[in-house]
């Protein structure tokens, strides 16, 4: 059969035109499922760019430990170390009316505990028992889009498009 999967991390402020369609769809598309069709922003003859910046740490965060999660053995949640979330995007006029470009960057990251990770046996040297050393987990995203758009001929637009991504997880 034909899989039609993508580990492909994109960040939402890369696109003027989004469609997203879950079931329902046509026969332009193949397999069944969800469909996803995004149209990356361009350059134009004015520059033109965005930020964002996002930060979370211990502070910010509640617990749902309860008497009830007490009872079955959990002596903390999952406590949050930090996020944070920055990105950024800039287009525009290389040459006017005849070449334009667009980037942009974002990354992700998060450290939290992560409920029955152990980074160590503990005392009786033994994994899966109650006296386990929590552990944390880490967790990075860096994504990012490079496009080129070359008016070649009055009809005729060529467009080049790039977006790698990095997504590192230590500890799977």
């Amino acid at each position: 059969g034909t899989e039609s999967n993508a580990g492909v991390y994109l960040h939402s402020f890369l696109f003027d035109e989004v469609k997203i369609s879950g079931s329902g769809n046509d026969a332009v598309v193949s397999v069944p499922g969800v469909n996803f069709v995004g149209v990356v922003k361009s350059g134009s003859n004015t520059y033109h760019g965005s930020a964002l910046a996002a930060y979370q740490g211990p502070s910010l965060q509640s617990s749902n430990l309860n008497d009830t999660l007490r009872g079955q053995g959990l002596t903390e949640a999952e406590p949050l170390q930090y996020y944070y979330g920055v990105a950024g995007d800039l287009g525009g006029k290389i040459i006017h009316d005849k070449l334009w470009f667009y980037g942009a960057y974002a990354k992700q990251s998060r450290v939290s505990a992560v409920l029955g990770f152990a980074g160590d046996p503990g005392a009786d040297g033994r994994y899966l028992t109650a006296d386990d050393v929590p552990a944390d987990s880490e967790s990075s995203l860096d994504s990012g889009a490079l496009k080129l758009s070359w008016q070649a001929t009055p009809k005729h637009r060529i467009l080049g498009v790039m977006t790698p991504s990095l997504k590192y997880q230590p500890q799977r």
